[in-house]
Order: C-alpha cells, then sequence, then structure tokens
C-alpha cells in the first residue's frame, strides 16, 4: 500500500484536489486567477486510499463499477476545467493583442460609416470619368 501511494502520490494529489500536474514530470498549467490549493498530507492521502481499497476489495460489482464511472465523471470534468481554464487564457492573450492593435491604428469605424465612405468614393470616381468623357 505504502509503495502504491509513493507511485501514485502525485497523481493523487491532481486526482482530489485539480491542483498540480496530471503526470509526473509535466508542470501544471498556470491559472489566471489564483486557487486555494488544497492542503493534503500523507494521513490524508492513507485515508482515501483505505477507502478505495475497501470499495474495491468488497466484491460488490455494482459498488465497484459505479466507483469506477464516478472517477472518470470527475476526470472529464476536470479535463473541462482544464480546456476552459487554457481557452480564458487565450480570450485574455487575444483581448491584449487587440486591445494593442487597436492603439496602434485607432478604433475600428463603424460599418455604415465604412460602407457609405466607400460609396462616396465610387460616386466621384464615376462623376470623374464622366467629366472625362464630355
Amino acid at each position: 500500500m505504502a509503495g502504491l501511494f509513493i507511485h501514485y502520490r502525485e497523481y493523487l494529489d491532481w486526482l482530489l484536489t485539480g491542483q498540480g500536474p496530471m503526470r509526473r514530470g509535466r508542470e501544471a498549467p498556470a491559472a489566471e486567477e489564483p486557487v486555494q490549493p488544497y492542503t493534503t498530507t500523507n494521513e490524508k492521502h492513507a485515508e482515501v486510499f483505505a477507502l478505495v481499497r475497501e470499495i474495491l476489495e468488497s466484491g460488490d460489482d455494482l459498488i465497484i463499477r459505479s466507483f469506477h464511472e464516478r472517477l472518470k465523471d470527475y476526470r472529464i470534468a476536470l479535463r473541462r476545467n482544464d480546456e476552459t481554464r487554457s481557452l480564458k487564457q487565450q480570450l485574455g492573450s487575444l483581448e491584449r493583442k487587440f486591445k494593442a492593435l487597436e492603439q496602434r491604428i485607432g478604433p475600428p469605424m463603424e460599418a455604415g460609416a465604412s460602407a457609405d465612405a466607400d460609396a462616396e468614393a465610387v460616386g466621384a470616381a464615376d462623376a470623374g470619368s464622366e467629366k472625362k468623357a464630355i
């Protein structure tokens, strides 16, 4: 049991708290908002392992399958949280880039103003070509 604890400690931290790397040797993604870390101890891990062991050793197939499905659901939720966090970071980056670009070139024109300016330019060009033809 202690060997399992040592081998899966990082994974268990991630599984229980959603914090830290999901796999060994990988860095946890940086979050925009500071997250209050879940404090864990060897005793808490031992308690969780004891509960998991009790469920698995019960031999109750329905409970074991249900437990396994819930664990998969938690993993999916954690992945979605990671994806959401990543998308928020990408959106923040794009917003900063857009603001920087807007400061360099000025605010965007309104759609109606752009169409009117294009129509006026075309009208002026047509009027100039008619004068040449006369």
